[in-house]
């Protein structure tokens, strides 16, 4: 619009970019006519962009890795890596070709050797759709996809066979720390002091007994020790 108001007045631009458009018989699911509808027109220098825009197919553009991208996915790592960036600049896209890359250089076998998480539960149907689509069922045999609480609550209970445990969520856990406070009438901490302690003291450092825990300060300079052990999960 900016460069069509150097050619044109501006009562004519905003007439024409508010001119009521009929549309007929349109299927929300077609996204290769909506493309070929829009009056949009993309101009970039990078010819890579430019090409798979032009192709106008929304699935290739769902998997589109760009040449800049791919050293990030064929990169030997000594270690873990991580890969940052704002939201739309492919972070998604990198992850879903890095596990075709592994897969790719796997040995023959049939067993999910590679995990690949999310901490959103929808985007985990969103990223086996576009797995298939890029490496086809063969790949996405060979990976696990899951949700990163789904992926944990099952560690737990297969280490645990049996056990009657069943997850709780901060806001329960809170008010058991709560309940505990009140039944036995402690007053010198409280619920969210100790709820801190649990999470990123015993279970943040992986405390399995009392010889284990460092001495805390509390929330008046006084010092805590043993750190309490209490709930995070309810029977």
């Amino acid at each position: 619009m900016l460069l069509r108001l150097r050619d044109a007045p501006y009562e004519q631009v905003l007439e024409e970019v508010t001119r009521p458009v009929e549309v007929k018989d349109v299927d929300p699911e077609d996204y290769r006519a909506a493309v070929e509808r829009t009056d949009t027109t993309v101009i970039t220098t990078d010819k890579d962009l430019e090409s798979i825009i032009e192709e106008r197919d929304f699935g290739r553009w769902k998997v589109f890795l760009h040449p800049t991208q791919k050293r990030l996915v064929t990169r030997r790592y000594s270690g873990p890596a991580r890969v940052g960036g704002g939201p739309g600049t492919g972070k998604t896209i990198v992850a879903l070709h890095r596990v075709k890359h592994l897969v790719d250089r796997l040995g023959p076998g049939n067993g999910k050797q590679i995990l690949l998480t999310t901490f959103n539960k929808n985007l985990a149907a969103d990223l086996r759709a576009r797995l298939l689509a890029l490496g086809g069922p063969e790949t996405l045999a060979r990976v696990e996809i899951a949700h990163v609480d789904q992926l944990a609550t099952r560690v737990v209970r297969e280490a645990e066979p049996g056990s009657a445990k069943s997850r709780i969520d901060d806001t329960r856990a809170l008010n058991e720390w709560r309940q505990i406070l009140l039944e036995t009438g402690e007053t010198k901490w409280d619920a969210e002091f100790l709820m801190d302690e649990w999470t990123q003291v015993i279970l943040g450092q992986a405390v399995n007994s009392r010889a284990d825990t460092s001495r805390r300060a509390g929330p008046d300079g006084a010092e805590a020790s043993p750190a309490p052990t209490g709930p995070r999960s309810g029977s």
